[in-house]
């Protein structure tokens, strides 16, 4: 009787394991690659000035909940990424268009856009010259 007892015990433990295994590999959320440019240099001549007047960088930033995050980066399924457009004034460029590969592009050419991470993303600002030459 004791043994019988001993064994539905371990078996109710082991059910008890495996449940709870199952569970925590279900809440893991996967991991997805997002990529994006042009990116910001990060030193050099391409850094960003402090004089917005003499800036000649043109870039892609992106952020989680207010922290930069850098293109390649691996982000889990669902969160929400911010992607801004900056262009200097020195620059002479401004957005044309957002290029999204893994979700729905933007309407229009915010300078700022907002995408949930379904899969691996790709997103491209893509500028142009403000005025043409002669």
């Amino acid at each position: 009787m004791k043994t019988t007892i001993k064994i539905f015990a371990l078996l109710a433990l082991a059910a008890l394991l495996l449940d709870s295994c199952s569970k925590r590999e279900s809440e893991i959320l996967k991991k997805h690659k997002v990529e994006f440019s042009p990116v910001k240099s990060s030193g050099g001549i391409l850094s960003p000035s402090p004089n917005l007047a003499l800036d000649k960088n043109y870039y892609v930033t992106a952020q989680i909940d207010g922290k930069e995050i850098k293109s390649g980066d691996e982000v889990e399924e669902g969160r929400e990424i911010v992607f801004t457009a900056y262009a200097g004034i020195a620059s002479g460029m401004i957005l044309e268009k957002w290029e999204v590969t893994g979700a729905n592009p933007p309407s229009g050419t915010p300078p700022t856009i907002t995408i949930k991470v379904k899969g691996p993303l790709k997103v491209v600002g893509v500028f142009k010259k403000m005025f043409l030459k002669p």
